[in-house]
């Protein structure tokens, strides 16, 4: 089971090992303080104990108070799994005390070094998950778990999870490490809080709602996308009208390897450059920061790479345009280092590909590549004024949102509209 491991008293020099590491050690004596929660963690059948004491002078001879706590006993909804017999949550010869409720009251703690570990079923409800640090949860087939605590993943979590829902009446936390989920939920009029380690991410791959309540990212969510998935290739995010989100999201666009020309916006409003965003923030043309992330800005040649925040090419041809919707012509890019993007703002940008591609030469070879930027969202209603009104004039606009619109739905009522090219 998971035992708590405590040393009120000792007298002088002491070492604690569980299964070969010293995990507590004191060369003195503790003038009577308690020592609480000298280790956590799960024994099994194998595991062994080691206790060593030394005196070194004095009345006492190895004087010693060693406390247990086993796990359950002190948590009656805590249900610690043990995967003895397999990976199957249904059996209660994989837990100890018994099997954990179904009304979703109970917190399931996963430890690690156990034969199996579990995968949960279709539909699971429960209060809190942890997974400790080298244990780990299957939730490839699970079609829902919902949670009313919080989720503690110090292990890992599979790639593949489907639906997290969290459905807590109070604010509720992610911790811990990065994972990947389908979709996630917020309903009930929960606050939910991401707290990840330092450079850790939730990479959603479908859908984020927030019904009700608030998502606070702490700048560590991404809407990932995904070159596999040509039904939905990039993620989105559900209804905001009773929700909110709150804190820096990195949105991705996947751009298959064509050499073309494409009408791309950012779907949020970055605090970084565009050169930092889209470019990965090279060092210079041939830096290439991240593989698989970024592109080619171009708009400089010779000695001037990197200038307005350009990169290289022996043309020094331009590769980034904006469109004046009030003058309706075509102006290049002023610059990528001192201009950010902004949800909605809308450009024709040269994708030659990732930042792998030789940019000097024509015969270069397309890759795919994925654009992100990091920034906050647009949400409510956002109006859109700058157009060009004089008959048969052509106006460029971006769609602010991360999520898909039905233009069709958006044009069907507009008796104005003659001609519409998207």
């Amino acid at each position: 089971g998971y035992y708590q491991l405590d040393i009120p008293r000792h007298d002088d020099d002491v070492v604690l090992t569980i299964d070969g590491v010293d995990v507590y050690q004191l060369n003195d004596w503790d003038t009577n303080v308690a020592t609480p929660n000298v280790w956590e963690g799960f024994l099994g059948t194998n595991s062994q104990i080691e206790f060593n004491i030394r005196e070194f002078s004095g009345a006492s001879i190895g004087a010693l108070a060693f406390n247990y706590l086993f796990g359950p006993d002190n948590d009656p909804n805590e249900f610690v799994w043990t995967g003895s017999v397999d990976t199957n949550p249904a059996l209660s010869g994989n837990w100890c005390s018994g099997l954990p409720s179904a009304n979703g009251i109970s917190d399931i703690l996963v430890p690690a070094n156990v034969p199996n570990y579990p995968s949960l079923p279709l539909t699971a409800s429960i209060h809190e998950l942890t997974i400790k640090e080298g244990a780990q949860v299957d939730l490839t087939s699970n079609n829902t778990l919902s949670l009313t605590g919080d989720l503690n993943n110090y292990g890992s979590i599979p790639a593949g999870a489907t639906n997290l829902e969290f459905a807590g009446a109070t604010q509720q936390n992610i911790n811990g490490n990065s994972f990947e989920t389908e979709n996630l939920t917020i309903d009930q009029g929960s606050d939910l809080v991401i707290n990840l380690a330092t450079d850790e991410m939730l990479r959603i791959n479908a859908t984020l709602s927030v019904e009700n309540g608030t998502l606070e990212t702490n700048d560590q969510l991404t809407l990932a996308c995904r070159f596999d998935d040509l039904t939905q290739r990039v993620a989105q995010i559900g209804d905001l009208s009773n929700g909110s989100i709150t804190g820096e999201i990195i949105t991705e666009q996947c751009i298959p390897g064509t050499r073309a020309f494409r009408f791309l916006t950012s779907t949020v409003t970055s605090t970084n450059t565009i050169r930092e965003d889209w470019q990965e923030d090279p060092l210079n043309y041939t830096h290439n920061p991240n593989p698989g992330y970024g592109t080619h800005i171009t708009g400089v040649n010779g000695a001037a790479d990197g200038t307005n925040g350009f990169d290289y090419t022996p043309s020094g041809n331009p590769s980034m345009y904006i469109f004046n919707n009030i003058t309706s012509k075509w102006e290049k890019m002023p610059n990528t280092d001192n201009t950010s993007l902004i949800a909605g703002v809308p450009y024709r940008l040269m994708v030659r590909g990732n930042r792998s591609t030789d940019i000097t030469s024509n015969l270069s070879l397309p890759s795919n590549t994925i654009l992100r930027a990091q920034g906050s969202i647009a949400s409510g209603t956002i109006t859109m004024n700058n157009f060009n009104n004089v008959s048969g004039s052509a106006n460029f606009f971006g769609n602010p949102y991360p999520a898909a619109i039905d233009m069709n739905l958006v044009l069907k009522n507009n008796i104005n509209t003659t001609n519409f090219q998207s």
